[in-house]
């Protein structure tokens, strides 16, 4: 369980938003009874959650009294256990990077020539919340895999390209493909034929020799890396590879979607 109440509303707001691309912060806000102000403030470490707080929110948030106990008890003494919740909340920020593919797509934004680290412009960009993206950053920071100097620079410390299939948590990998695959289901409509490519073939197959296919396919990946995420190369649209090829922001034109 989340210890850090502050942490529980940002999960449970990325959690609504998933469930509805309109839910917005201030429709969060409607739902739990305080101004949108001061619900930003909080999401954004900018106010701190107090024991009252904590209390009037537990009926809108369904939280049970053993929720809420827990959430107090770490307001009133949050430096007890405090090695124990630390590693607790590395592991649920590091799980949540893994499994929401927009951890990954804001690291690689960072390549791009006219790159702006405003939430808003990354927001339009990926296509999600400025809110969500204050939260991403915020745990791309707690886990080390985002640095931030204290004149704004970024430095991204995962690595010259985001090998998203090299986690091994099973649920992650899950949760992380079915989100490619919406993203891929969305790519049909929204994205022009000329800069996707997408098909698939239907075979009959001899299923002793899938171990060799899944190798083969892992080359091919890396050559697909090699060749469009070259280090010298101009880099100037973020996209998945995932046996689909398309850009993530993709503005519709006239050109022909079939």
């Amino acid at each position: 369980m989340q210890s850090d109440f502050r942490r529980y509303l940002q999960d449970e707001f990325l959690l609504r938003s998933e469930r509805n691309k309109q839910y917005s912060l201030r429709s969060f806000s409607k739902h739990l009874g305080i101004g949108s102000s001061d619900l930003s403030k909080l999401i954004n470490q900018k106010r701190r959650a107090t024991l009252k707080l904590i209390n009037r929110l537990a009926s809108p948030l369904n939280l049970s009294r053993a929720q809420v106990q827990h959430f107090v008890k770490f307001c009133e003494n949050p430096e007890a256990g405090k090695d124990d919740v630390q590693f607790k909340t590395l592991s649920i920020d590091t799980f949540r990077i893994i499994a929401d593919w927009y951890h990954f797509g804001i690291l690689e934004l960072m390549k791009l020539p006219n790159f702006s680290t405003d939430p808003h412009w990354i927001g339009k960009y990926i296509g999600i919340s400025p809110v969500a993206v204050n939260i991403a950053i915020e745990r791309l920071v707690r886990v080390g895999f985002l640095k931030i100097d204290e004149d704004g620079k970024w430095h991204d410390s995962v690595g010259p390209t985001s090998m998203l299939s090299d986690y091994k948590s099973t649920k992650a990998r899950r949760q992380l493909q079915s989100q490619i695959l919406d993203l891929a289901k969305d790519s049909l409509q929204k994205v022009p034929i000329t800069e996707r490519e997408q098909s698939a073939v239907i075979m009959a197959i001899d299923s002793s020799k899938m171990a060799e296919a899944k190798i083969i396919i892992n080359k091919f990946r890396k050559d697909m890396i090699e060749l469009l995420a070259d280090p010298a190369g101009n880099k100037d649209r973020l996209a998945i590879l995932n046996l689909s090829l398309f850009p993530i922001n993709h503005p519709l034109s006239g050109e022909q979607m079939s």
